[in-house]
């Protein structure tokens, strides 16, 4: 049978629940602290501790609901944390208190020591706390935490969730750790894939992401545990590393960090995350001028995405999503007045349209019009120079004409996809090394866009031959049979002929709009070349 142990800094949470106008009796939180212990199977051994003199009439209250009431002297905030850390250790020492599930009613963070040790032996740590008064340490480290407020609203001590979707009681939100076991992985994924799509990169040093891993206690409250969690990660097959020679300091190497989209975590993870921000944006599109969210009416949205959890039973891990885009900064968290409910806020999210996870997520995008831009800009690089690699800085360059963040996502999506390998060379003219890109011709997107564009090169051949200019209408008709899609994707094959002086601006002799062909272009003249084999 499943049992459990139960603690109550009780001092904590009742001024706590004071502190927001949430007048309760001693008696409706001793009744319903034993009733949800009791959902966690029997409960062995349940203490609340307090400066009893202060309010004496709790103390026969918890004591015929089988709380124990421990006495500990006032006028210290640590008193009761002391006393209460010792009996939980105590606990795991004595076999008649031991139990599979300790439940530990507070909100400081001064019990995240003692937690640790219960999880490191192997113990369920459940945790109550207050919300508004919940540390955030102890949010990060404990995998379940539930707010008293929802358990009094469970009991009909304040107001149930109205139906429409909007609490008119507090929402479990914890900004700093939702309440999932897998909270600080999935943190650290979308760090690094923030940090890299924001900088444009395809790798982050390890000292760069330990420094980003600093800034929140969700990754561990000191560098040796931000550490271990990049040690875990890399022995789930979710990063890898690989070292490079450190243009800084010759003859030593740099350890880069990698993320492994290929891993199920990763690609569950930037999915779910992905999801919540569509959401977002079609609800924000289906009111307009609105430029928030309730938090319920998100959560509502997400439960009916088939790849989202479902259902009350899906509900925590939905809103284990919702909370961590909330503290990696994809959502922001604001208190709105609640005219329904005055005393209990409505808690409202605002989308983060500068974070690079957010601008990363267009509703509908289709990067092929950027792969082929940036598959024929190498392949006529490479041809006219002779080159095997083209530096990263001249394809961003060359690409920026399309715009900066179709630019970057365009070469993120090239390498995730093996259209390109993105690979350090050495420079000739400096000590640090340059990053290139080579292209894949095996792979299947390569082959489709160059064998379309030596297509529409052949079609233009055979429509030049013997003529200097062309008119417009007839090239665009030429361009349509060889491509053989839909007119949109045949201007766009027309432009990039343009931009990339295959194709020039001219009258034909009638004085109509046309087009000269480039036959001096070295992609227009190997062309020539082999058609003439």
């Amino acid at each position: 049978m499943a049992t459990c142990a139960l603690f109550i800094d009780y001092e904590n949470v009742f001024k706590s629940l004071r502190g927001q106008n949430i007048n309760t009796t001693h008696k409706q939180l001793a009744e319903i602290f034993k009733a949800e212990a009791n959902r966690f199977g029997e409960v062995t051994y349940a203490r609340a501790y307090a400066p009893w003199d202060i309010f004496p009439e709790a103390m026969s209250v918890f004591d015929r609901h089988d709380i124990k009431p421990e006495y500990v002297e006032g006028g210290r905030k640590d008193n009761a944390d002391l006393v209460m850390s010792l009996d939980i250790q105590e606990s795991l020492r004595i076999p008649s208190r031991d139990a599979d599930t300790f439940i530990l009613v507070t909100g400081d963070g001064d019990f995240v020591h003692v937690i640790r040790m219960l999880q490191q032996e192997q113990k369920r740590v459940v945790v109550w706390g207050v919300e508004g008064s919940i540390s955030t340490r102890l949010a990060a480290r404990v995998a379940e935490i539930v707010n008293i407020q929802t358990l009094l609203a469970d009991h009909g001590v304040v107001p149930a969730p109205a139906a429409n979707g909007e609490s008119t009681a507090p929402r479990p939100i914890r900004p700093d750790g939702p309440p999932s076991k897998d909270t600080p992985t999935r943190a650290l994924i979308v760090r690094s894939e923030s940090v890299m799509l924001g900088r444009g990169w395809v790798q982050v040093p390890f000292l760069t992401l330990m420094h980003e891993m600093s800034t929140s206690n969700l990754f561990g409250e000191d560098s040796e545990q931000r550490r271990l969690l990049i040690v875990r990660c890399l022995e789930e097959g979710i990063l890898e590393t690989k070292k490079q020679p450190n243009p800084k300091r010759p003859g030593t190497e740099t350890t880069f960090v990698l993320l492994k989209k290929e891993n199920p975590t990763v690609t569950h993870t930037l999915r779910s995350l992905s999801r919540v921000v569509l959401h977002m944006r079609q609800i924000l599109g289906s009111m307009p001028g609105a430029s928030w969210v309730a938090y319920g009416l998100l959560d509502k949205a997400l439960a009916s995405d088939p790849i989202m959890p479902q259902g009350t039973a899906g509900e925590p891990e939905r809103r284990a999503w919702i909370d961590l885009c909330v503290a990696e900064g994809i959502l922001r968290l604001e208190r709105k007045e609640n005219p329904k409910n005055p005393e209990f806020p409505t808690s409202a999210l605002y989308l983060s349209e500068e974070h690079a996870l957010v601008q990363q997520v267009v509703p509908g995008e289709d990067h092929t019009p950027m792969l082929r831009r940036l598959i024929i800009h190498m392949d006529h690089y490479l041809t006219r120079t002779g080159y095997q690699w083209m530096s990263m800085g001249l394809l961003r360059q060359q690409l920026t004409i399309y715009g900066q963040k179709e630019m970057e996502r365009a070469i993120r999506v090239a390498n995730e996809s093996g259209v390109i390998i993105i690979r350090q060379q050495p420079n000739q003219f400096g000590s640090r090394p340059t990053t290139g890109a080579y292209v894949q011709l095996d792979n299947p997107v390569v082959l489709d866009v160059l064998g379309h564009r030596d297509g529409v090169l052949d079609a233009l051949l055979a429509l030049y031959s013997g003529r200097d200019v062309v008119s417009r209408s007839q090239v665009e008709i030429a361009l349509a049979e060889a491509v053989g899609v839909m007119e949109p994707d045949c201007h766009e094959w027309l432009q990039i002929l343009i931009n990339h002086q295959i194709l020039a601006h001219s009258s034909t002799p009638e004085g109509e709009n046309g087009f000269s062909l480039n036959r001096q272009h070295p992609v227009v003249a190997r062309r020539t070349a082999l058609i003439s084999l």
